[in-house]
């Protein structure tokens, strides 16, 4: 039998709509802060692919 799926998690997001990327492309899209001081940044340009793999791999 597969293991069961943990309950769904949510976290607390912050927009800032007072700051405006001059590029959008020197800024990230999204940044997600991790434990322990890491930080995963998203940019408008990658694939969908690889942001569904490095969401994914946060579960």
């Amino acid at each position: 039998m597969p293991e069961a799926l943990p309950a769904p998690v949510f976290a607390e997001a912050v927009v800032d709509e007072s700051v405006v990327a001059a590029n959008a492309a020197e800024h990230p899209a999204i940044i997600i802060d991790l434990p322990r001081g890491k930080r995963l940044s998203v940019f408008a340009a990658a694939s969908p692919a690889l942001v569904t793999a490095a969401l994914k791999s946060l579960r």
